[in-house]
């Protein structure tokens, strides 16, 4: 393959702008529906920025909201 079919291949994700409730609610809703879930499937699903999503995992894993699965 080409680099420029791989290049065609790729999907670009946007980033959705909401506020950061809407977001919390959104990422519990996704891990009540998936369960467990890596940070970046998470982000990509629900199309939040990366970095968002892991700041409200650790607030909703302060507040013991969802707990953190050592998957190694």
């Amino acid at each position: 393959m080409s680099s420029r079919e791989k290049l065609q291949r790729i999907e670009v994700l946007g980033i959705r702008n909401l506020s950061r409730a809407q977001a919390r609610k959104e990422i519990l809703e996704y891990i009540k529906g998936n369960g467990n879930a890596w940070t970046s499937d998470i982000a990509n699903a629900l199309k939040l920025d990366l970095d968002l999503v892991l700041a409200i995992l650790k607030e909703l894993r302060q507040e013991g909201l969802v707990v953190e699965n050592d998957l190694s």
